[in-house]
């Protein structure tokens, strides 16, 4: 971050049920493996959007992914969080989180 001149903040707290922080990007990884956790995420990141932030999502394509409200920006191959160190990758991508259509 500091080579690009950029503030990096970590909150260690679910910053999900308040309005959100006072940001220009917000950055959500992996998180739509449970129904309730994606729900919470979702309305959190919309509420996001409506207060112009961008909104970036990296995911190795859960069951509860929003896929219709993504717009692909990349894809790696990455190791699944919980596998064995020498586990095969999976792609897993990068996206824009988009508002939803009416």
């Amino acid at each position: 971050a500091a080579a690009n001149g950029v503030a990096v903040t970590v909150v260690g707290e679910d910053i999900t049920a308040g309005p959100p922080l006072p940001v220009d990007v917000v950055v959500a990884g992996d998180l739509f493996y449970r129904q309730d956790l994606a729900d919470r995420v979702i309305h959190f990141l919309d509420r996001c959007l409506a207060a112009d932030i961008n909104v970036l999502i990296g995911d190795p394509g859960r069951a509860y992914l929003p896929r219709s409200r993504l717009r692909l920006l990349a894809e790696y191959q990455v190791p699944d969080v919980g596998e064995a160190k020498d586990a095969a990758t999976k792609l897993s991508g990068v996206f824009s989180f988009e508002p939803e259509q009416p």
